[in-house]
């Protein structure tokens, strides 16, 4: 290819780049991510909640060093008091996207994109319902 052909080729649109989305669409797109980030970051904490009781656990039956315990023990505190915080953080925003979908659907589905966010968002509010009760 020559030069000359690339200087006058249009740069490429990046990628994820949503040129004049409607702002319906756009707002269900990123309540949507909000939900999908933050039922990940529950998760998370859980997951990391039972790797540190196991370490805890472990340094006990080695009769670790009383601070080093103590350490761990403070590091699963801490995991475990992140858990209640970033349940109810999804818990606020998954009835936000709940709603948006249950009151603006029939709207939304008409929008160019909005029947694929529609279904990505629904997607979302069913995996992260069975993580919205105590």
């Amino acid at each position: 290819m020559s030069e000359s052909a690339t200087a006058t080729e249009a740069p490429p649109q990046p990628q994820g780049k949503r040129t004049h989305e409607n702002p319906q669409v756009k707002n269900l797109r990123i309540k949507t991510g909000v939900v999908r980030r933050l039922l990940k970051e529950k998760i998370s904490y859980e997951d990391q909640s039972i790797k540190d009781r196991e370490k805890v656990n472990e340094l006990k039956s080695k009769d670790a060093p009383k601070s080093e315990l103590e350490h761990f023990q403070d590091i699963l505190t801490e995991t475990l008091r992140m858990i209640p915080d970033a349940q109810r953080r999804m818990k606020t925003y998954f009835q936000e996207l709940k709603t948006i979908v249950d009151t603006q659907e029939s709207s939304l589905k008409d929008l160019p994109g909005g029947q694929a966010e529609l279904d990505a968002a629904k997607a979302v509010l069913a995996e992260a319902e069975p993580h919205t009760t105590n």
